[in-house]
């Protein structure tokens, strides 16, 4: 990595504080670096509602490796999809699905495609965009549960009205940095560094985008 790209990579350590004032991150060991631009690169993690029919065959994470062989290997048996999710994860996996042929579905719970960086104008504008790449766009929409109809699944949402597909994707949640009110870092499940307020909204933008 420092040969190709004059970049040093730690392992086994952890960011626990970034100075935004200073430019200065701050590890677990105590090792500090200082930066002219930082970008949080903290990946994702699989969200699965809790609705009937997350665990059926057809439906799927997007996450690992071995995710998308698992997905790239079912695609070849049916002809549609539908994402769970229209913000831009959610996005890049129906571009992924339509590239393998199939009838892409997004579904969407807002009113506008990727809500945290896009006002109703902007998503409006994206949702022609997308559309007409050849994905349909399908927005205020809650999807209850998962049901099996032969090789179909088919997906109910709280209006009563359903939707058919091959397979179903799952969406996924960027990692965010979290802090509490003393700067120290949060206790959660995917702890991040401490960092002001305003960097975290930058950082929602840059994680995303």
């Amino acid at each position: 990595l420092k040969r190709l790209y004059n970049s040093i990579m730690t392992k086994g350590d952890k960011v626990i504080a970034v100075d935004t004032q200073k430019k200065l991150v701050r590890s677990l060991s105590g090792i500090e670096v200082r930066y002219d631009y930082l970008v949080f690169a903290t990946g994702s993690r699989p969200f699965v509602p809790k609705m009937s029919g997350t665990d059926l065959a057809g439906v799927f994470v997007y996450r690992t490796l071995e995710d998308l062989e698992a997905i790239r290997s079912y695609a070849g048996k049916v002809d549609s999809a539908a994402v769970l999710g229209g913000g831009l994860l959610g996005l890049e996996a129906a571009r992924s699905l339509l590239d393998c042929g199939l009838k892409t579905h997004v579904i969407q719970l807002s009113s506008g495609l990727m809500p945290q960086q896009l006002d109703l104008a902007a998503a409006a504008v994206l949702k022609q965009q997308v559309e007409k790449a050849g994905v349909e766009v399908h927005l205020e929409k809650n999807t209850t549960a998962i049901k099996a109809d032969g090789e179909q699944r088919v997906l109910a949402f709280s209006d009563g009205s359903t939707l058919n597909a091959g397979m179903v994707r799952s969406p996924l949640n960027p990692n965010f940095p979290r802090r509490d009110g003393t700067g120290s870092c949060s206790s959660c499940a995917h702890p991040g560094p401490s960092v002001e307020r305003s960097c975290i909204a930058a950082y929602m933008f840059i994680a995303n985008c």
